[in-house]
């Protein structure tokens, strides 16, 4: 509906003003985002690169709303996998942002969050990293210690540092995004379980199986207390996927410490979820049926 609305919008527009007007690249770059939230990413980028042309042309190149249309375009590359152009373009709108507002501003702070995030897709770690501090240290600097931000900061670099296998660093950092958003939301929030699985992923990963598990257990209970376990894919999207990962995650540890019964009982779980879920011959519905067998 979005998109239709915007797309007779952009015909009138059209004829009435030309190609070459900000409304038009307005009406261009809102087209973009919208494909890019239903995964039509070669249309978004088509409509993020016709909303940059505009605005260059009218604009020149050292304006916010350029440096917009090189962060959504970067954005949508990235979505699209295609990792150095969205970097390129994440550049670019950092570079204009910097020269116009300074370091000290969250909107500098939110590119290198994504400018983080494009290097960490593209396995640039300590250049993601890099980011991530500098986006934290700004809204720190800003907003202060306990803003949520701030702990999607701590995830991000979080997340940066168990890729690069700096699994105390990682844990350091959920534990700090974990406190900040359950002062802020409670326990019972889809973030919460998020982090609890965040964290059990780096103690997984360092070998701590029970504090994984620990971990684990807790971002399922909370799951399970937010979604429920019937929920439909129609009303929920892939809440119930969430939990059938967790069930995933919580087998595989338990089968590794060869507590079979109850690794199977999750195995279950997980599986009966991914076949309502994902289909039977979904990828992970096969890895879960496969593993029930062994």
């Amino acid at each position: 509906k979005a998109i239709e609305c915007y797309e007779k919008s952009l015909k009138i527009r059209l004829e009435i003003f030309g190609t070459s007007h900000s409304d038009i690249a307005d009406l261009y770059n809102n087209l973009g985002i919208s494909y890019n939230k239903k995964k039509q990413y070669d249309k978004a980028i088509e409509c993020h690169e016709k909303s940059l042309k505009i605005r260059l042309e009218i604009f020149g190149t050292n304006h916010s709303d350029v440096a917009d249309s090189y962060n959504n375009l970067g954005n949508s590359y990235r979505d699209n996998k295609q990792y150095d152009k969205a970097i390129e373009c994440h550049e670019k709108s950092l570079k204009i942002r910097l020269d116009i507002f300074g370091t000290d501003n969250l909107d500098v702070a939110s590119l290198y969050h994504n400018l983080g995030f494009s290097y960490r897709s593209n396995k640039q770690l300590d250049k993601a990293i890099e980011c991530n501090e500098k986006a934290l240290k700004i809204r720190l600097n800003i907003s202060g210690t306990s803003h949520s931000d701030v702990a999607d900061s701590y995830n991000n670099l979080g997340n940066s540092y168990d890729d690069n296998k700096q699994y105390d660093n990682a844990i350091e950092c959920y534990e700090k995004a974990l406190k900040i958003r359950l002062d802020i939301s409670g326990a019972n929030h889809s973030i919460v379980t998020d982090l609890y699985n965040n964290l059990g992923i780096s103690y997984n990963n360092k070998k701590q199986y029970d504090k994984a598990i620990e971990c684990y257990e807790k971002s399922l209970k909370i799951r399970l207390d937010i979604f429920g376990i019937s929920h439909s894919k129609e009303l929920f999207g892939n809440t119930n996927e969430s939990v059938g990962n967790s069930n995933w995650n919580l087998g595989l540890l338990l089968e590794y410490k060869k507590e079979l019964k109850t690794a199977l009982k999750y195995y279950e779980e997980a599986y009966r979820i991914y076949s309502k879920i994902l289909g039977e011959s979904h990828e992970d519905t096969l890895k879960v049926k496969n593993r029930k067998k062994n």
